[in-house]
């Protein structure tokens, strides 16, 4: 699926991930908000096969189906990584 994906200006490591064609109008307004102001960040084709940076592929095409959107996480620091650093 083609997929345009913005980043949040207001919450950093925020991403989200809409069909190409998808109007963000049309997305909850409870989603949208928080956000802050959204930049378009990249335009890729998902696979259920490709290889993502911080998300499953198969996961972000389910919820691109089921809901129209899927927002990446920032991923969670490892509390014992600063015991080691």
């Amino acid at each position: 699926m083609l997929t345009q994906i913005y980043a949040s200006d207001r919450k950093p490591g925020y991403y989200l991930y809409v069909p190409k064609d998808a109007n963000l109008q049309d997305l909850p307004e409870a989603l949208i908000k928080p956000l802050g102001a959204l930049r378009k960040s990249l335009l890729l084709m998902i696979t259920p096969a490709q290889n993502l940076a911080n998300a499953d592929p198969v996961k972000v095409l389910e919820s691109l189906a089921e809901r129209g959107f899927y927002l990446q996480l920032p991923p969670k620091d490892d509390p014992l990584e600063a015991l080691y650093s």
